[in-house]
């Protein structure tokens, strides 16, 4: 392994050390705004149940327009927070980096040993599709 590629490794792997306790962080504040959504979902379909639920409310003038409009966007769709995205974008980050530090130590293999992968590679997927093939004809 050359100077550059093992440059390229410890950058990725310091980033990562170094982003791992934001990491940290997010899941612990995405998964408190996800019980806050839903705690929030539950209460909503407790008095709305159904989209119609929610637009006699409006009718009745038991709540607004903007109310019976964020009510309905909700039962239609599960929405993300912004801790959530945040987190998701994180983990892809770091995912990302980690690959390429695997194709780094990868290249950096000499060709004897990359051929021995490979061809233990195509075995396992050769296998895989032997067990598939074998599991479609029991369930037929």
């Amino acid at each position: 392994m050359n100077n550059v590629e093992q440059f390229e490794i410890e950058w990725r792997r310091l980033l990562i050390k170094k982003l791992q306790p934001l990491l940290t962080k997010l899941n612990k504040a995405a998964d408190g705004d996800i019980q806050a959504v839903i705690d929030r979902q539950s209460e909503i379909r407790e008095l709305y149940p159904t989209q119609e639920d929610a637009h006699e409310a409006f009718g009745q003038g038991w709540i607004t327009e903007d109310e019976y409009r964020s009510i309905a966007e909700m039962l239609e769709t599960e929405t993300g927070t912004h801790a959530t995205a945040a987190r998701d974008e994180l983990k892809s980050l770091i995912n990302r980096y980690r690959r390429e530090i695997k194709d780094f130590e990868f290249e950096a293999l000499p060709e004897a040993e990359k051929q021995r992968i490979r061809e233990q590679q195509e075995q396992h997927r050769q296998e895989h599709e032997r067990r598939m093939k074998s599991w479609l004809e029991k369930q037929n």
